[in-house]
């Protein structure tokens, strides 16, 4: 924009010959007395005067260059101008298009929400032994009805509207103006698992499968009862299956004996459960007698489940109340 910047120079050089010379007379007398130093001044004044021109040249090239340079930058700031008052066209389209959009979406959402689920009951925490079956369907409701909240804050205040007397009281302190302040559904449960839950879950669940029998129980009451106890306890598939065999009704065990030896024995709890309702159907139309059972030769390495020989056992019908 800017050429190399010239000599500085005097605006007048000092020339007291010149500067007395005020006219023609004068000046044939200056030049008659000092023809040197009147010549001498006359060359200062020529001098300066070309370097004055040069600088006066390169500031009209700056000038042009600069007025160019204005020009476009006038022209570049009115296409920003106009550039974004299309952009704040745009953009106010655009947000009316988008909040038409989440109306229509959620318009829709209101239509074709997934149905309804059955709420959890409220916990009020009076009965400590409640919380895991509250907290098992709350979950349910969270899964099944998923589409229903559109946040963590709504589905956790939908937690704590299930919440009742010394439940809701464990959760209130963050709590305020109406606003869930945890930081997640699971950091609730964790409260209320703190305050009524077992402690040891484990230890409870050991002690407490060593009593469960089936009694008169039908197995579909009994089995899961037994199963939600026994995955608790921490033991292995062998221990846990001789703790089934022992709770279940003697008549049961007999007649799953019975049976084919693949399903007699059942290397898993969950293959039990899963095995014994369908082992006592097939049970049922099998000839019962109170004689003694005859064995039959087997393998030595065979699994064989020897029945009682001294025991007369109740046929099994439709009515029995334990099957």
């Amino acid at each position: 924009m800017y050429g190399a910047n010239p000599t500085p120079i005097d605006r007048v050089p000092p020339c007291p010959l010149l500067n007395a010379s005020n006219t023609e007379e004068a000046f044939r007398n200056a030049f008659a007395t000092n023809p040197t130093g009147l010549m001498k001044e006359v060359f200062l004044v020529c001098n300066a005067a070309y370097r004055m021109q040069r600088v006066i040249e390169s500031l009209r090239a700056s000038a042009t260059e600069t007025i160019t340079e204005m020009e476009d930058l006038q022209n570049r700031l009115e296409n920003t101008l106009i550039t974004q008052n299309d952009g704040d066209a745009t953009i106010t389209r655009l947000m009316a298009e988008n909040e038409a959009y989440l109306k229509v979406i959620q318009s829709r959402g209101v239509l074709h929400r997934t149905p309804e689920h059955p709420d959890p009951e409220p916990f009020t925490g009076e009965d400590p032994s409640l919380l895991q079956n509250f907290l098992q369907q709350l979950d349910l409701k969270l899964e099944m009805n998923r589409d229903w909240w559109t946040s963590e804050r709504q589905r956790m205040g939908y937690v704590v509207s299930c919440l009742k007397g010394k439940a809701h009281d464990q959760v209130r302190y963050n709590i305020k103006d109406g606003i869930v302040l945890f930081d997640n559904v699971d950091a609730i449960k964790e409260v209320l698992k703190s305050a009524f839950g077992d402690i040891d879950a484990k230890a409870t669940a050991q002690r407490k499968i060593f009593d469960m029998k089936q009694g008169h129980r039908p197995l579909t009451t009994f089995l899961p009862e037994w199963y939600a106890v026994a995955k608790l306890t921490g033991w292995d598939s062998a221990t846990l299956i001789s703790h089934l065999r022992r709770g279940l009704h003697e008549n049961i065990t007999w007649r799953l004996s019975l049976t084919k030896i693949k399903t007699c024995r059942p290397n898993s709890p969950s293959l039990w459960i899963s095995s014994a309702p369908v082992t006592m159907s097939v049970a049922k139309s099998m000839p019962i007698t109170s004689r003694r059972v005859r064995a039959t030769p087997m393998p030595t390495n065979s699994r064989v489940c020897s029945p009682p020989t001294h025991r007369n056992y109740q046929p099994l019908t439709a009515e029995t109340p334990w099957i």
